[in-house]
């Protein structure tokens, strides 16, 4: 351990705060298994789970100073919860990003909502379908990790007779502690239509192409167009990340732009399609 991990560690002692650092240390290594619990009860569970995620709150001194070391993630998983028996299985892990700014600790306290409302659904479902397989599984993937820039996605798989998948990204910048939107990239609301173009044509390559699998809701001049509500455009905040390539990433959930079998798709834009329409950052190259 190098000096200014000793004296991080002397000063967290000192300030008696409520998780060890040496956990928080395995926890990052180890995220899934440092940090899992295993309950029969429904009720304990639920119970232990409010207590844990409204005590895990990290010392705002200690936080600011892990979050300046190379090597350290700029995001920890505040809480894993599984319960798993012959037919009803939750795995739950809800996300921490480091950081004491106003818009970094709305964030979290959001996740630690949401952890709970999962979780609670998930129980009540559980009780009403007691004889049969409920599922619920959520946790995060790191798309992006820099300096300046952390993307990730939290996805969850909800099973209830059929299964159903969902993927929320977020995108930070840990140097300034702040939440980067999609509007926020732009000068103005021209990206909307720029990209939406982009994003239809390649639909309509895709769905061109020999022996394709690929079906996209959008409109190709054949009588099928009727059978469905055709992709027009994004939403202003429809959901993305930013890649290692600095490239922008459009995200639509399963059943958003196309039929269940295609779950959950994606396009990269290039930045030469919407280079005009940036906004001076250093996110987007």
């Amino acid at each position: 351990m190098n000096k200014q991990l000793k004296d991080l560690k002397s000063n967290y002692e000192e300030q008696n705060t409520p998780i060890e650092l040496e956990q928080m240390i395995a926890g990052f290594k180890k995220r899934r298994s440092a940090r899992r619990f295993y309950y029969n009860s429904i009720i304990s569970i639920v119970a232990l789970m409010l207590m844990f995620l409204t005590s895990l709150n990290i010392s705002p001194v200690l936080a600011a100073n892990m979050a300046k070391i190379p090597g350290f993630e700029p995001i920890v998983s505040a809480l894993t919860i599984t319960k798993d028996d012959s037919l009803h299985k939750a795995d739950i892990t809800v996300p921490k990003v480091i950081g004491t700014s106003k818009e970094i600790v709305a964030l979290n306290a959001k996740f630690e909502k949401e952890g709970k409302e999962l979780y609670k659904q998930f129980a009540l479902d559980a009780k009403v379908v007691h004889d049969g397989h409920v599922g619920i599984e959520s946790d995060y993937i790191v798309k992006t990790e820099k300096t300046n820039l952390l993307s990730f996605g939290q996805y969850t798989v909800n099973t209830v007779a059929s299964s159903s998948t969902t993927m929320k990204y977020t995108s930070i910048d840990p140097q300034k502690q702040m939440i980067i939107t999609l509007p926020s990239l732009f000068k103005d609301k021209a990206y909307v239509n720029r990209i939406s173009l982009y994003i239809e044509e390649q639909m309509k390559k895709e769905m061109a192409k020999e022996h394709t699998d690929k079906t996209y809701w959008v409109k190709t001049g054949k009588p099928e167009d009727d059978l469905f509500e055709a992709f027009t455009k994004i939403k202003k905040n429809q959901n993305f990340y930013i890649n290692k390539k600095n490239h922008l990433v459009i995200s639509f959930d399963k059943y958003e732009v196309g039929p269940g079998a295609m779950g959950i798709v994606e396009f990269e834009i290039p930045t030469k399609v919407i280079n005009d329409l940036l906004l001076p950052n250093k996110y987007i190259k």
